[in-house]
């Protein structure tokens, strides 16, 4: 039998406990899809030849990409605002490379927050105009087995990227600086400095 003092003593050691146990969730490699899947599937606003673009990419915003360039074939330029990643790179990339193929313009607002797979989104428009307070996230990506950043460069695990930036004409070197950036259960927000030296965006 548990006396009401050993209780007392217990509940704080259960309260760590569980307190831990939230910690090795969240720095899991799963961390960021579990943080993507409580975000809204990616969603449009059309004005004349603008979309405005909100949400997380992925299956669904491919879909939605190719109806909506089908029902407005006048939009040339997508405007981003709060985009927090991709669920699904195996569709994020074929969505990335339909925008490349339509020549769009690509433009971040001051009051943009770019990050993850949807950085790799923004580098597909062929002219991509970056406001100053705009801002960018990279990190590495991971799988269930390991981080990116963790696994030899000359591994085939890194051609899926390194074969989209070529197509984009992105030097590789901004994929090797994402992955070192920073984990994949964190975000460096890229700086001015760092926007311009990877040309994330075409003006300045």
């Amino acid at each position: 039998m548990i006396t009401n003092n050993l209780k007392n003593r217990a509940r704080p050691f259960l309260l760590i406990l569980i307190y831990l146990s939230s910690c090795l969730v969240l720095i899991s490699c799963e961390s960021t899809r579990i943080i993507l899947n409580g975000d809204r599937p990616a969603y449009f606003t059309v004005n004349g030849n603008t979309a405005t673009l909100n949400g997380v990419l992925g299956k669904t915003a491919y879909k939605r990409f190719q109806k909506m360039f089908t029902k407005y074939p006048e939009i040339d330029t997508i405007i981003f605002m709060n985009t927090p990643g991709s669920e699904n790179d195996e569709y994020n990339i074929p969505t990335a490379l339909l925008l490349k193929e339509k020549t769009l313009t690509t433009k971040a607002t001051d009051s943009s927050e770019i990050a993850s797979g949807a950085v790799d989104l923004f580098l597909a428009g062929k002219n991509r105009i970056v406001e100053k307070n705009a801002k960018f996230g990279v990190h590495s990506w991971c799988s269930r087995k390991a981080e990116g950043r963790s696994i030899p460069k000359d591994s085939e695990e890194h051609m899926l990227f390194l074969n989209y930036y070529k197509k984009i004409d992105i030097d590789s070197a901004f994929y090797w600086f994402t992955l070192e950036a920073a984990p994949s259960d964190s975000i460096h927000w890229m700086s001015w400095e760092e926007i311009i030296k990877y040309k994330i965006t075409t003006q300045h």
